[in-house]
């Protein structure tokens, strides 16, 4: 990136980065973002304000005989530029900055130096404080006028979600604690109008004083001390009074002159995760009695065990094991004693259980 870049531009790019980055490991998350880049139907790319590429999906990409990872970090002018349109990229950036956007065709090349037609939405891409800090292009080929009526439309919707939706939370605080935005998937989270979270403070939301506490004092520290950004995990309480898991990846807003002014922070509910891991660990302690009580049953009682856990009658295991029902009747009844357990199925329960967790 130049050195002469505004600074405040820069830590927001940097910030955007970081926020991509944070989706991309995110799990669940993660997924379901790169899910919804693949469905744009055109390609998505994002520069900053000096026309560095900081991101394109794999239809951008594509489209102009690259991949992802090559056009990253690189001039628009790669693709924006054909020798009959020399200066059009640098003309093109500057009038996303004086007008805030720009729709109409363009007439970009290929990798291997071919000219096409494309249809491109460029819009500014500006902080919750208005600062410009880059700028989103959606481009699709066009061959005919129809075709590009419905691309303009098409990638003009998608524009707007990738912009104003993300598949996670996202939330933005003052050097106060105090929520300045935040988009509808974290109000959601909260099961608030989006208007009844922005301005207020991050702890109001907190699971209970203890919590509340906790976050005060980890934000303070941050403004204070400007720790490394770092991933931060907390509990919320809805506005139902459910208490919520949160993971949240942040990083810091600065000003031009390089001040930190608040925090952007990128947030995923994991309640449904924790619980899964919590349930887990239950049954592995559970599971451990259940293992001691298998060591005192004999071969035999443990191959009636297993046959009668697959549901067959006792004739059947009597036939399979060369054995009379009665001899099936008493192992039977030994193992249901031995392993302390209630009915056949919840013998049946511990056992599925125990295979569920051994595969995972």
């Amino acid at each position: 990136m130049k050195d002469d870049m505004n600074s405040g531009e820069n830590e927001m790019v940097k910030g955007l980065q970081s926020v991509f980055e944070g989706l991309k490991g995110s799990g669940d998350g993660g997924r379901y973002m790169a899910q919804v880049l693949s469905q744009v139907p055109g390609g998505i790319s994002i520069s900053d304000m000096d026309g560095k590429i900081v991101f394109v999906n794999s239809v951008f990409a594509r489209m102009f005989g690259y991949t992802p990872d090559e056009m990253v970090g690189k001039d628009v002018s790669i693709y924006a530029e054909h020798e009959s349109t020399p200066g059009k990229a640098e003309a093109l950036r500057r009038e996303v900055k004086v007008q805030g956007e720009f729709k109409g065709e363009i007439y970009p090349k290929r990798r291997d130096g071919e000219q096409f037609t494309a249809l491109a939405h460029m819009v500014q891409l500006k902080s919750p404080g208005g600062e410009p800090v880059g700028i989103l292009c959606s481009v699709c080929e066009i061959t005919d006028y129809k075709k590009t009526q419905e691309a303009l439309c098409e990638c003009e919707s998608w524009s707007r979600v990738l912009v104003d939706t993300v598949p996670l939370g996202i939330q933005e605080l003052d050097r106060d604690h105090k929520i300045v935005y935040c988009n509808a998937p974290y109000a959601q989270m909260l099961q608030y109008p989006r208007e009844d979270v922005i301005g207020r403070k991050a702890c109001d939301f907190a699971s209970d004083e203890a919590e509340q506490a906790r976050i005060e004092q980890c934000l303070n520290d941050i403004f204070e001390k400007e720790p490394a950004p770092a991933i931060w995990e907390g509990k919320n309480k809805t506005r139902q009074g459910d208490i919520i898991d949160l993971k949240i990846n942040w990083n810091y807003r600065r000003d031009n002159d390089g001040k930190v002014v608040g925090l952007l922070a990128v947030v995923e509910d994991v309640t449904a995760k924790r619980r899964r891991k919590e349930m887990e660990q239950e049954w592995r302690v559970k599971l451990e009695g259940f293992h001691e009580r298998m060591r005192r049953l004999t071969p035999r009682e443990k191959e009636v065990m297993y046959l009668v856990a697959e549901g067959k009658p006792n004739k059947v295991v009597a036939m399979e094991l060369d054995v009379s029902p009665r001899t099936v009747e008493i192992h039977r009844k030994r193992v249901m004693d031995k392993m302390e357990a209630g009915s056949l199925a919840e013998l049946v329960r511990y056992l599925t259980k125990d295979e569920d967790l051994n595969q995972g």
